[in-house]
C-alpha cells in the first residue's frame, strides 16, 4: 500500500526536520517508516499514520507545535503534542507524556506505535542492547500508567498491547 499525499508530506517534513539525526546506527526516517507501518498493520486511521512521521518532531527537532498545526491540522498537532515529553531527564519525560496521554488518551496508539517499534528495533538488534533492558525495565509502570487511559482513545488498542506484551513481558 502506497502512501496517502498527506502521508508523504508529513514524511517529506520530518525527515527535513530530523536532518541528519540518527536512530542507532541507521538514518531516523528508519524509525519513522517503521511508526508509520506499525500504525498501518494495526490498522489505525489515516490521522496517525500521519502523525506517526511527525511525531518525534516537536520534543527532538525546533519544530513548533504551531507549525505542525499549520501544516497538518490541530488534530494532528494535538496527537504529536500529546505523545511529547519535556522535562530535565527521561524520567520526567516520561511522566510529562503520560500526564498528557492520560488527559488526551486519543494520543496513546500512537505511542504504543512508537513504543513497539523501539522494542522491535532492540529485538533486531538495531538499538544497543541496553535499549531493551531499559524498555523492558519501565514497561511495567508504562503499562500501568496507560492501558486504562488507552481503553478511552476511541481505538481497540488490544493488538497493541498484545504485541507489546510479547515484546518486553517475557524478557
Amino acid at each position: 500500500m502506497g502512501l496517502s499525499i498527506e502521508e508523504k508530506v508529513a514524511r517529506d517534513f520530518a525527515v527535513r526536520a530530523h536532518g541528519d539525526q540518527r536512530y542507532g546506527v541507521d538514518p531516523y526516517v528508519v524509525h519513522l517508516d517503521e511508526v508509520h507501518d506499525i500504525a498501518v498493520e494495526f490498522g489505525l486511521p489515516t490521522e496517525y499514520r500521519v502523525a506517526a512521521f511527525l511525531h518525534d518532531t516537536i520534543e527532538d527537532t525546533g519544530t513548533t507545535v504551531a507549525l505542525i498545526e499549520a501544516g497538518f491540522g490541530i488534530d494532528i498537532a494535538q496527537l504529536v503534542v500529546t505523545v511529547s515529553g519535556f522535562g530535565p531527564n527521561r524520567r520526567a519525560r516520561i511522566a510529562d507524556a503520560e500526564i498528557k496521554m492520560v488527559a488526551h488518551p486519543r494520543g496513546v496508539p500512537l505511542k504504543l506505535c512508537d513504543r513497539i517499534a523501539n522494542g522491535r528495533a532492540c529485538l533486531r538488534q538495531q538499538s544497543p542492547v541496553k535499549l531493551l533492558a531499559m524498555y523492558t525495565r519501565e514497561y511495567p509502570d508504562f503499562r500501568a500508567a496507560l492501558y486504562k487511559p488507552s481503553q478511552r482513545s476511541g481505538f481497540d488498542c488490544t493488538a497493541l498491547w498484545a504485541e507489546l506484551d510479547r515484546i518486553f513481558e517475557a524478557r
